[in-house]
Order: C-alpha cells, then sequence, then structure tokens
C-alpha cells in the first residue's frame, strides 16, 4: 500500500539557505511523503549536486506516479508493460480488418502511441 489521495511537488520558500539549497517536498492533502533539495546552480560545497530545476522535475515526475498509481491501481511500469501488449494485440488483429478506412484509422492510432 502506498500513501493515499492526489500527490503534488511543492516548492516552499522563495530564496535559498546558506548552502544554495531548497526543498521541494512530495506530499498530499495530509502527509509530506519526501523531499528533495535542489541547489542553486547545480553545486554543494563545490560539487556536484541536483540543480532547481532537476529537482522540481524530479518531484513533479514522483509525484504523478503516485497519482497515478492511486487513480489506476498500476504503477507507470505496469502501465507501460500493458501498453505494449496491447499494441501487440492490436497489431495482430489489424491484419482481419477488411474495410479500409477503419484499417487505415486503427493503424494511424497504432503509430501514434508507438511514438511515445
Amino acid at each position: 500500500m502506498i500513501t493515499q489521495g492526489k500527490w503534488e511537488a511543492a516548492n516552499k520558500g522563495k530564496g535559498f539557505d546558506m548552502n544554495n539549497m531548497r526543498h521541494i517536498f512530495i506530499k498530499t492533502d495530509k502527509f509530506t511523503i519526501g523531499r528533495i533539495d535542489g541547489y542553486k546552480d547545480g553545486k554543494s560545497c563545490g560539487h556536484d549536486a541536483i540543480s532547481m530545476d532537476e529537482a522540481v522535475n524530479n518531484a513533479a515526475l514522483i509525484a504523478e506516479a503516485g497519482t497515478i498509481y492511486n487513480e489506476t491501481g498500476f504503477t507507470p511500469k505496469q502501465l507501460a508493460e500493458q501498453k505494449t501488449d496491447l499494441l501487440s494485440t492490436l497489431r495482430y488483429a489489424v491484419q482481419f480488418i477488411d474495410n479500409a478506412p477503419s484499417r487505415k484509422f486503427i493503424e494511424q492510432a497504432i503509430a501514434d502511441a508507438e511514438k511515445n
């Protein structure tokens, strides 16, 4: 089981602390699930670190994955596997469609889905 509800990435504070760091929280309306630290210019005490933009993007991706799981009951990996299986089945089934407009429509849908 994971934390229920819509997950979101919340950027607390407008400035950076003395280490040029800002916290990005992953939370629901009730709980803080985690935190990613972003650093100004991607540096922390002279070492490479996650930049602020990268931290915000990572937190948003984690929040979206949690929300998707709560909405569907599937992890993003499970949904990707289902997509692959469904496309395979559709590619097989389309060969049996004689109606040209329908076949073209389905083939275009397959091509569009394979782009992502």
